[in-house]
C-alpha cells in the first residue's frame, strides 16, 4: 500500500505509538530483527491539508534457538598392567550442581568384539577438584538399566563385573579413574544426565596409555542440541613430563572422525596461534615448539563424534585428550 496526496509528502514511523527516530521515509526497515523489534508498527503520512496514520502492522519474532551441549565421554584405552590405571575428567558449570553417569567397563568389551578386552573387574573411583574420593564402585545396580537405555549408552549384562554409578557434582572439576587387576582395553564414560539442572559439561578430558592397533586412545564424544559447535581438541604427550607424568608419549597426533568413521579433521603438531584460545578457555599453555597436538573444530549438534589419539612413527606412552567447549 502506497500513499498518495499533495507534495511534498512527510513520513513518521511509530512502533507501539512511539515515534522511531530517523524513520521518516517513505518505507522502514529493519536490518536485524529481534525478539526487542516485536510490536504493532504504524505510519503518520502527512502534507499542507492534514495528516492520516495507517492500520497497525503486527510483528512477531520467533528466535531461531541454536543450542548445543557437550553432554558425554566415552574413552576407550588399553590398561598395559594391574597398576595402570585410566582417568576421565569433566568440568562442570553451575551452582547446582550436575548428576552424572560413569561407567567403567572391561569384561562386555569382550561381547563387542574388541580384542585384548580386560577381564578381570574394573574398579571406578571419583574425585572431587580437592582430590577428596567422593564415590566409588567396582560393580553396579541393575536399577541403572533404564538409565543407560535413555542416556543411549548400550546395555551391561545383568551379571556383568563392569562398575557404573550416579553422582552429583559441583561447580568445578572432578575425575573419575578406571583401574583393574591386569592389563587390557576398558572404557571409561561419563554422561551428563536430564536432571532438570541448569549446569552443564563444560570440558572432558580422559588420560591413559596409548600404544598400537586396539591400543589407541580414542574419546568419543556427543554433542547433543541443534547448531553447530566450536571445540577445541588437544592431545598433549610431552608437556604431561611438566606434570611429573613417566613414560609421557613424546608425539601425539589427533584425529577426528563422524560416526560414520569419516576422517573430520586431524592434527599433528599444534599452532602457535591457538595460544590465546587455551589462555580463553583456561587450558594449560604449551611450550612453544612442543609436539603436543591442538586444533579447533566446528561439528554439527545432534551427533556423535570419535577422537583418536595415536603415536607418530609409533611411538608410545601416557597421552591426555581434552575436549573444550569455545563460547
Amino acid at each position: 500500500m502506497t500513499a498518495s496526496g499533495s507534495s511534498p509528502l512527510s513520513y513518521q514511523w511509530y512502533k507501539d505509538g512511539v515515534a522511531l527516530v530517523g524513520a521518516n521515509a517513505d518505507t522502514y526497515t529493519l536490518s536485524a530483527a529481534t525478539t526487542n523489534s516485536a510490536g504493532a508498527y504504524t505510519v503518520v503520512v502527512a502534507n499542507s491539508a492534514g495528516s492520516v496514520t495507517s492500520a497497525a502492522a503486527s510483528l512477531s519474532v520467533t528466535p531461531i534457538t541454536t543450542t548445543h551441549v557437550l553432554s558425554n565421554l566415552s574413552t576407550r584405552a588399553y590398561l598395559p598392567s594391574s597398576t595402570g590405571v585410566m582417568i576421565a575428567g569433566f568440568i562442570v558449570q553451575g551452582s547446582d550442581g550436575k548428576r552424572v553417569l560413569v561407567r567403567a567397563v572391561g569384561p562386555t568389551l569382550s561381547s563387542l568384539n574388541v580384542a585384548g578386552s580386560l577381564v578381570s573387574d574394573p574398579r571406578l573411583e571419583i574425585y572431587d577438584a580437592n582430590g577428596t574420593k567422593v564415590a566409588e564402585n567396582d560393580s553396579w545396580d541393575p536399577a541403572l538399566s533404564s538409565l543407560f537405555s535413555s542416556l543411549g549408552a548400550f546395555a551391561l549384562p545383568s551379571s556383568s563385573e563392569d562398575a557404573a554409578l550416579t553422582v552429583t557434582l559441583g561447580n568445578g572439576s572432578a575425575t573419575a579413574q578406571l583401574r583393574g587387576d591386569s592389563a587390557g582395553v576398558a572404557l571409561i564414560e561419563a554422561y551428563g544426565t536430564s536432571d532438570g539442572s541448569t549446569a552443564r559439561l563444560i570440558n572432558l578430558s580422559s588420560r591413559a596409555y596409548v600404544g598400537g592397533g586396539e591400543a589407541a586412545l580414542i574419546a568419543g564424544f556427543i554433542i547433543t542440541g541443534n547448531g553447530g559447535k566450536q571445540l577445541l581438541i588437544r592431545g598433549i604427550g610431552p608437556k604431561l613430563t611438566d606434570f611429573q607424568v613417566s613414560g609421557a608419549l613424546s608425539d601425539p597426533k589427533i584425529e577426528v572422525y563422524n560416526s560414520a568413521g569419516v576422517k573430520l579433521a586431524e592434527n599433528d603438531n599444534w599452532d602457535a596461534s591457538l595460544a590465546q584460545s587455551f589462555r580463553q578457555l583456561g587450558a594449560f599453555d604449551l611450550p612453544t615448539g612442543s609436539k603436543d597436538a591442538a586444533m579447533v573444530v566446528t561439528l554439527p549438534a545432534g551427533a556423535a563424534y570419535t577422537a583418536v589419539i595415536t603415536g607418530v612413527g609409533g611411538v608410545t606412552g601416557e597421552a591426555l585428550v581434552e575436549l573444550y567447549e569455545l563460547p
